[in-house]
């Protein structure tokens, strides 16, 4: 049941994996229905884009990836970067953790000062069960209490972010999983597709030197009859012979050539996304 929703989706949406399906599945096997929810995510997403790109006929960035930067208690910054620009989705996931992180980290800052304030409403409370409270340490107390109210609210908010910032973390590593699984398909199917060039190749080197060894045979016949071919024949024979060798081969070669012209262009594409992903990460790490 998989196997036959795939390869339908994929025939809409991305032929090119066509032949990669059983890898795909084998690769997602008990996990079908994530891996059409990422797909859908992927592919659904970019045509719903490109319909609305082509209807509105105005200047819209292609479909872009939110990157997050965080600052000092501040909200979440959301800029549109687009998917083929200088961040990919691994650079994006390293983003994106980074921010949960610096999130975790002010929420443990918030929680050390909410303490902090706590003990000291507690020291507080207590002074004023043992002796009367001066209209200055009800003035503390009301201000301490302000803060450790704007506290909480901080708190809860950056608990927040930080829960959708992992949502958010979690669906870009699977749809790198998928983009992972389909440009290793690509690239077995790049092999294969070589090799069969390579058969092809050899089948017409084959059919090159039985026609050149039926015209030796054709001329010596033709001497030992004491009749020379006039030259119009001998080229006839040849343009007839060259004639049914393209007539069987061409139009395969053409075919075959054309899908790996295909398979190629897929391929380099996910081997550039893949060095860019490289380079990237490897120039945040320094």
């Amino acid at each position: 049941m998989y196997k036959e929703q795939l390869i339908a989706f994929y025939k809409r949406y991305n032929p090119a994996c066509l032949e990669s399906v059983d890898e795909i599945l084998d690769i997602f096997k008990g996990r079908e229905e994530e891996l059409f929810h990422v797909l859908e995510e992927k592919y659904v997403a970019q045509e719903k884009f490109a319909t609305n790109r082509s209807n509105t006929s105005t200047s819209v960035t292609p479909t872009a990836l939110p990157v997050y930067s965080v600052d000092n208690f501040g909200e979440v910054e959301l800029d549109k970067v687009p998917r083929n620009g200088s961040f990919s989705l691994y650079a994006l996931c390293e983003r994106l953790s980074e921010a949960l992180k610096a999130k975790r980290d002010e929420v443990s800052q918030l929680m050390t000062r909410l303490q902090s304030v706590e003990g000291q409403l507690k020291e507080c409370s207590r002074i004023r069960t043992a002796a009367p409270v001066s209209e200055l340490s009800e003035r503390r107390d009301f201000e301490r209490t302000s803060v450790n109210r704007e506290l909480a609210q901080k708190l809860r908010s950056c608990e927040n972010e930080s829960a959708s910032l992992g949502v958010k973390n979690r669906e870009l590593r699977r749809e790198v999983v998928v983009l992972q699984a389909e440009n290793e398909a690509l690239r077995r199917q790049k092999k294969i597709d070589e090799d069969t060039l390579v058969d092809l190749q050899k089948l017409v080197d084959e059919c090159k030197q039985k026609e050149h060894r039926l015209l030796e045979k054709i001329a010596a016949r033709e001497l030992a009859t004491g009749t020379l071919l006039h030259e119009d024949e001998f080229l006839e024979i040849i343009r007839s012979s060259q004639q049914q060798l393209r007539a069987f081969y061409e139009d395969k070669i053409s075919t075959m050539q054309d899908e790996m012209d295909r398979f190629y262009s897929h391929a380099s594409a996910c081997i550039r996304e893949k060095n860019a992903i490289i380079d990237t990460l490897k120039s945040e790490s320094i």
